[in-house]
């Protein structure tokens, strides 16, 4: 909802969203890595008794999923690509009873 003649303020949202992107992926990384150690590594989860960790693992590609296109829509408003107005952002925040 930045007015398009409003620059300093559209380069300061876009470097707090670089920011928030960096921290989430310093966070992403090192928690990743441990994780596909021991599971690639000890072999934990192979097989058909643990339902629970292919479970786990569908949710972290699916969060994994998620980061990436956080990081390619944060491109797109970089290079001013952006083709949705503020109404479709904001539509996933709104309450469902209102």
């Amino acid at each position: 909802m930045v007015p398009a003649e409003s620059q300093a303020e559209r380069e300061r949202l876009l470097l707090m969203a670089r920011k928030l992107m960096r921290f989430m992926t310093l966070l992403v990384v090192p928690a990743l890595l441990p994780g596909l150690w021991l599971w690639l590594g000890y072999g934990i989860g192979f097989g058909t008794d643990y339902g629970w960790m292919h479970a786990k693992l569908v949710v972290v590609v699916l969060a994994l999923g998620y980061h990436h296109a956080c990081g390619v829509l944060l491109k797109k408003f970089i290079r001013g690509e952006n083709r949705r107005s503020h109404v479709w952002y904001a539509g996933s925040m709104r309450s469902p009873c209102c």
